[in-house]
């Protein structure tokens, strides 16, 4: 056999990475596997690094998020899409380093003012979603103050002073605020007394500009925008063909 030529010797069946090769190794002859080899070469390319893409499509259905796989869509790398503390979490095997970590909404959230941000990790990322201001419109119907959206929450009424509870907002923009009475019968006027970051108060004025004291009517009816941003849950987030892309590079521990 030693007297063989390389040309002479039986075809290698499909490789594994343990076969051995010769090598010459500060003047000595040595052997190595070819997974050695193959270490070696990625170091090379990677600077010492070996690096990992992942991505996927993050679906909210009813409030549940997951990773979309259907006949045009799949995943790659990453474990599971769930909901966490109401946000999105993205899972993935624990990585060494980050390296980058991009998350995008579709045109559907885009069209509805929703933008998001994530929290990286080493095997999970935590994915915030954002909604645009405040607005709706608010009306008395006979018996109750009603929201056409749904951002404003909760109302209490007394006197002449309506609570508006909404979400929180993030850096609430004060300068930001607009209440525009409908007209109606009795034109009501509306000033704001108090703004919090979950809260807005109104006083509702009478047409001459006097503070009203009575019960609510159904003239009072009106359209309410407060700047800032507001974190919408799983929930809140559920819009119908809606998703949110995500790409990462990572580098193996």
């Amino acid at each position: 056999m030693a007297n063989k030529k390389i040309s002479q010797l039986t075809a290698a069946s499909a490789l594994t990475g343990t076969e051995l090769l010769a090598a010459v190794q500060s003047s000595t002859t040595k052997q190595a596997t070819i997974d050695q080899i193959q270490t070696y070469i990625n170091a090379l390319n990677t600077g010492n690094k070996k690096l990992k893409l992942y991505g996927g499509v993050c679906v909210n259905n009813a409030g549940t998020w997951s990773l979309l796989n259907d006949a045009s869509h799949t995943f790659f790398n990453l474990t599971s899409a769930t909901t966490v503390s109401n946000r999105l979490q993205v899972s993935y095997p624990t990585v060494g380093k980050v390296i980058s970590f991009t998350c995008t909404p579709d045109e559907t959230y885009a069209q509805n003012g929703i933008s998001v941000g994530a929290s990286v990790g080493l095997s999970h990322s935590t994915l915030y979603l954002y909604r645009d201001n405040v607005v709706d419109y608010i009306s008395w119907n006979g018996s109750a103050f009603t929201s056409t959206t749904g951002q404003v929450t909760g109302f209490t009424y007394a006197s002449g002073i309506l609570k508006l509870s909404h979400g929180t907002l993030i850096s609430p923009d004060t300068f930001s605020l607009s209440i525009e009475g409908r007209s109606g019968t009795t034109n009501y006027r509306y000033a704001w007394t108090s703004l919090l970051s979950n809260r807005t108060d109104i006083q509702i004025l009478n047409p001459d500009g006097s503070n009203y004291t009575g019960a609510a009517t159904t003239d009072m009816r009106f359209s309410f925008a407060r700047g800032g941003e507001v974190e919408i849950d799983a929930t809140d987030s559920a819009i119908s063909g809606s998703n949110v892309w995500v790409m990462a590079l990572m580098e193996t521990p």
